[in-house]
């Protein structure tokens, strides 16, 4: 039988995705057509055996200067991970060089919803250990198979009065997947920015994001209002049976009536309405590091889930094709923190 990779189509892409174990949203053709959006230069990568669909990945080409790049594989290679993995790893990158040699890349760059335990079979493949994740490497899940009673019972004291007083309050939550709404959340990122609290990414990320996966029934944008005035708002994506907490903003005003803690609820009440079993908030801190730059945004996520599950993926990991230039690369990185 024969078994290779292909460059390009989409037949049976997502399917794939929605059937491996291990498929997540970031692996799916819509993620990819999310990236074309932003402008980026988008690669498929199929693995088959005959007519078989035994693997995908996206590949997104991220530029640097001086006319050199990076490719970066959103959460994969997706592949069957119970055989012939570390053949079809090996042939995985003798693809990517391919593509590397034809756009001048540097390295590859890859993160799977894998444990850690997988990582010693990237190692032996010529992978090393990035020193910068671009996905969060933990993240905190909350089993919402349960009643609402139950969940709410499950959460911290504080976090059900705080849900409770935004509702007293008058506080609204309102969701729309239409683009005509995506204001509600870039208003408050110009408010947020100013504050430097959290690095944000483009009005036009945001907007393409609503735009692109909202048309899918994937991205929903939540916003919390109060007599009137977006205080909050939140980017929700449902995909296979996890609903996401992917992008959070907060203006900042009134406080004390608890806006974001109703947001979030609602959220899962939608998550649970649409048959999502898993509620992901999407990164947390490094355990007992107070430093950590999420540290503060873990304690509001622990609230709704102080005995959720912890889940902790192998990280990044670059494949290098060009030595010299991945250590200047990684310098101007260090230098540029110092700055």
């Amino acid at each position: 039988m024969t078994r290779k990779f292909v460059i390009d189509g989409r037949e049976g892409w997502d399917q794939y995705v929605r059937e491996n174990p291990f498929g997540v949203l970031l692996n799916s053709s819509f993620w990819g057509s999310f990236q074309k959006e932003l402008d980026k230069k988008v690669f498929r990568l199929r693995l088959e055996e005959n007519s078989d669909l035994k693997g995908v990945t996206l590949l997104i080409k991220e530029e640097l200067p001086p006319a050199k790049c990076y490719l970066y594989a959103p959460r994969g290679p997706l592949l069957d991970y119970n055989q012939n993995f570390e053949t079809d790893l090996k042939d995985f990158v003798k693809t990517v060089k391919k593509i590397a040699d034809e756009e001048n890349a540097i390295f590859l760059r890859v993160d799977p919803v894998l444990p850690f335990s997988f990582s010693e079979s990237f190692v032996k493949a010529g992978f090393q250990k990035a020193d910068k994740e671009v996905q969060p490497a933990t993240t905190l899940l909350l089993d919402i198979s349960r009643s609402e009673k139950e969940i709410l019972a499950s959460m911290k004291p504080k976090t059900r009065y705080n849900i409770r007083l935004a509702q007293k309050k008058g506080v609204q939550v309102k969701t729309s997947s239409n683009l005509k709404d995506i204001h509600h959340f870039t208003d408050l990122i110009e408010i947020a920015e100013k504050r430097g609290t959290f690095h944000y990414h483009s009005k036009k990320h945001y907007s393409k994001f609503l735009e692109i996966l909202g048309k899918e029934n994937i991205a929903f944008l939540f916003w919390a209002e109060y007599k009137g005035k977006t205080l909050a708002a939140n980017i929700v994506t449902f995909f296979k049976e996890r609903a996401t907490y992917v992008h959070g903003v907060s203006g900042g005003e009134h406080r004390n009536i608890m806006a974001p803690h109703l947001l979030q609820w609602k959220a899962i009440q939608e998550a649970q309405k649409r048959g999502c079993t898993v509620y992901d908030f999407y990164g947390i801190a490094k355990e007992d590091d107070l430093n950590d730059s999420w540290a503060g945004i873990t304690r509001f996520k622990k609230g709704f889930a102080p005995k959720g599950k912890i889940e902790r993926y192998m990280g990044s990991y670059d494949f290098v094709f060009q030595p010299e230039w991945y250590y200047l690369y990684n310098l101007a990185r260090k230098i540029r923190k110092l700055l």
